[in-house]
């Protein structure tokens, strides 16, 4: 901690730095203090409170030297070394204090860092902050200047922490996360009774919009609301209640709820299914493929599951979002592979039909994620049961 004190006796100091805080109207005159001593090479640097390392040897006190003058002693801040030195503190009554204080970088400088650090990347940081690469590495220079040391290495191939960037990662973003849950409990206490739901595209668009009108209806008064994102957000940043996506591996602090097990299935019209047909069985050579990026790999999953390695699961359109892949299906463009919690409604209706009786299970269907800052609260259980529900009744019409 900083100290205010003087010198109450001559010090002995062997030799010991000490670290020491002065103001800036006493540069002068303790420069002129150290110059007529015999430790001619101390410098006392100016500024607000200035940082200089006083060095005393052996044998020799700090009487002789400007800082033991009891006239300069009340403007002295000393930080570190006191158990060497007999010393009194000051009476606040016969002076005024005004300890440094604690200055903090930005915090834009501090996020782009941490984002940087936990990614190993500019890109990645700058695709989470929505903001260009080159801005992140703006800001990391700039905190990098503030802290006077690299926190990076530099390379034609990358990034790689310096050893205090990485011991100060991990501080810095669970300071982060506290400051993210905080603000959304302030959110929540302040907004009421809300619901923020982020949801992969594809579960968003073709699962739960079609049930908006009866979600609302079951829960008056509740303002819903949904993003979609092709990953699961950090809820302890992003201001949502609950995810909604297919996920096969576990999240830190987020309880996974399993809502229906999911299967593979080639889908198309009525009309491109009769022309698959060769002799009473299905032939799938030769036939438009339809892909969503997303899920590139399920036709590959498809046909090495059923042996059929003569379609090439490269060939075909590709789509951005699935719900564009099923339009084409849909429109007659091709088959797709179907997955059947987002297809069923269309082949219950007759609208698709399944081009193979063969369901190929899915390690993983769809999953409720409840952050477990959320999870207890009562609006978040109702719902849950809520999705639950549909979830079944959906399952049993197919």
């Amino acid at each position: 901690m900083n100290a205010v004190v003087f010198f109450h006796q001559a010090a002995q100091l062997g030799g010991h730095g000490i670290n020491i805080l002065v103001c800036r109207r006493l540069c002068h005159r303790l420069n002129q203090g150290f110059a007529a001593g015999r430790n001619p090479g101390a410098v006392l640097q100016q500024g607000r409170h200035a940082h200089v390392l006083f060095e005393v040897t052996n044998g020799e006190d700090v009487d002789q030297y400007a800082m033991g003058r009891p006239q300069f002693t009340n403007e002295i801040f000393l930080r570190g070394g006191l158990e060497n030195l007999g010393v009194t503190t000051l009476d606040p009554n016969t002076m005024a204090v005004d300890p440094p204080k604690l200055r903090l970088p930005p915090y834009t400088a501090l996020r782009a860092f941490e984002a940087a650090a936990r990614h190993n990347s500019f890109v990645a940081a700058a695709r989470e902050l929505c903001v260009t690469p080159a801005a992140v590495a703006q800001q990391v220079k700039a905190l990098e200047a503030w802290l006077g040391g690299a926190l990076f290495e530099r390379h034609s191939q990358g990034i790689a922490l310096t050893p205090q960037g990485r011991h100060a990662r991990p501080a810095l973003s669970a300071a982060m996360d506290q400051m993210g849950l905080a603000v959304q409990n302030l959110r929540s206490e302040m907004r009421g009774s809300e619901l923020h739901i982020a949801a992969l595209p594809a579960l968003g668009q073709l699962w739960l919009s079609p049930r908006l009108r009866r979600l609302h209806l079951d829960f008056p008064g509740v303002q819903v609301s949904v993003t979609a994102m092709e990953e699961p957000p950090n809820f302890k940043r992003e201001p949502f209640d609950m995810g909604l996506f297919y996920l096969d591996a576990p999240r830190k602090d987020v309880r996974i709820v399993g809502l229906a097990k999911d299967h593979l299935l080639p889908v198309c019209t009525p009309k491109i299914l009769k022309t698959l047909r060769v002799k009473g069985k299905i032939r799938l050579h030769g036939q438009p493929l339809l892909h969503d990026t997303v899920w590139d790999g399920d036709w590959a999953r498809w046909l090495d599951a059923t042996s059929m390695h003569g379609v090439d699961a490269t060939t075909g359109p590709r789509f951005s979002l699935y719900s564009m892949a099923l339009q084409a299906a849909l429109d007659g463009d091709g088959l797709l592979m179907g997955r059947e919690c987002l297809v069923a409604p269309y082949l219950v209706s007759g609208k698709l039909r399944a081009a193979s009786p063969i369901r190929v299970p899915l390690p993983t269907g769809p999953n409720l994620l409840l952050p477990s800052h959320r999870a207890s609260h009562t609006l978040t259980q109702q719902f849950v049961n809520w999705i639950q529900r549909s979830f079944s009744e959906a399952a049993s019409t197919f």
